[in-house]
């Protein structure tokens, strides 16, 4: 799988829920894209191990997402 943009975006958005993660639908409206959209950039994510996975409810993997922001984001995005 290939990580996407709003894939960060989703996983990002996941830290700033401080309980459960919610319905796909309510991330989805938050960010005002389709709930199949943030379904898929969950399951990249988790691929990526950028969340835990549904064992600990896709929470943020917070280590790997700090290091994939300051070392990583630059050569998988580069500016065009």
């Amino acid at each position: 799988m290939v990580l996407k943009p709003q894939d960060v975006l989703v996983a990002l958005k996941l830290l700033s829920f401080r309980s459960n993660r919610p319905a796909y639908s309510h991330i989805a409206r938050e960010l005002a894209m389709s709930p199949a959209e943030v379904h898929a950039a969950v399951r990249r994510a988790r691929s990526a191990h950028l969340l835990h996975g549904p064992d600990l409810n896709d929470r943020p993997n917070v280590a790997a997402l700090e290091e994939f922001l300051i070392h990583g984001a630059k050569y998988v995005f580069p500016p065009e």
